[in-house]
C-alpha cells in the first residue's frame, strides 16, 4: 500500500478540532482508495511556545522539510514523466494504475473524453483493458511489440517495455511501463511491402506478356 507522510500542524484555538476532522476524512480516503497517511503531529503556534518556547520550534520546521522534501519529488517526477514524448504509466504492487503522462493518455485517445467529461467512456474502456495491467513480476520486458486498444475503440501498434519498481530492502512496490506508438512506421512498412509485392506481380506478368509474344 502507498504511504505519504504529511506534517500535521494543529496549532490552537478550533485547529486541533479541524485536524482531527480533516485527519478522519484522509484515513477514510486511503481505505477507499489504497492509500495511507503517516501524520506527523508537531508542534505549532501557540502550542508551541507553550510547550517549547518558540511558535515555530526546530522540530516542527524539520518535520514540514521532510513533507516538502517528499512533495518536490513528486512535482519533479511528474514534470520529467510531462516532458517524454513517450507513454508512461505508473501502478502500484496490485497492478493498479497510480499515474499516467500526457504521452500515455494522447496514446490511449483519452484527452478528449476527459475533456467531454466522458468518464463513463473511460470505465468503459478501463474494464475492457485492466486485465492488460498485470501485478508486477520481477522480470523487467523490452520492447515488446502489443496490440493496444483505445479508448474511441480502434487499436494502436506499440512497443511496450516494463520493469518493477522496487523499495529499499527490494520488496516489489509497483512497476514502470512504457510504450512508444509505432503504428504509423507499421503502415509504411505493409504500404512499403504491397508495393513491392505489387511491382513482382508487374515484372511476372511482363515477363510472361514477352514470352508469350516470342510464341
Amino acid at each position: 500500500m502507498k504511504s505519504y507522510t504529511v506534517a500535521c500542524l494543529s496549532g490552537d484555538g478550533i485547529g486541533p478540532e479541524l485536524m482531527a476532522e480533516a485527519s478522519r476524512a484522509v484515513a477514510e480516503a486511503g481505505r477507499l482508495h489504497g492509500f495511507r497517511v503517516n501524520e506527523v503531529h508537531a508542534p505549532f503556534a501557540g502550542e508551541a511556545v507553550s510547550r517549547c518556547g518558540h511558535p515555530l520550534p526546530p522540530e516542527t520546521r524539520a518535520a514540514c522539510r521532510e513533507s516538502e522534501a517528499v512533495l518536490r519529488a513528486g512535482r519533479k517526477l511528474a514534470s520529467v514523466l510531462e516532458s517524454l514524448p513517450i507513454g508512461v504509466i505508473i501502478t502500484d504492487a496490485s497492478g493498479r494504475v497510480c499515474q499516467m503522462n500526457e504521452g500515455a493518455l494522447r496514446l490511449l485517445k483519452s484527452v478528449s473524453a476527459i475533456e467531454s467529461d466522458a468518464y463513463g467512456e473511460l470505465l468503459a474502456w478501463w474494464e475492457r483493458n485492466a486485465a492488460r495491467v498485470k501485478r508486477p513480476s520481477g522480470e523487467a520486458t523490452h520492447n515488446q511489440r502489443v496490440q493496444v486498444e483505445c479508448v474511441d475503440g480502434t487499436t494502436k501498434n506499440v512497443l511496450e517495455s516494463t520493469s518493477p519498481l522496487r523499495s529499499a530492502d527490494g520488496k516489489i512496490v509497483g512497476a514502470v511501463i512504457v510504450m512508444q506508438d509505432v503504428t504509423e512506421p507499421n503502415k509504411y512498412e505493409a504500404d512499403f511491402e504491397q508495393r513491392i509485392a505489387s511491382l513482382v506481380s508487374i515484372g511476372i506478368d511482363l515477363e510472361r506478356a514477352t514470352e508469350r509474344a516470342r510464341d
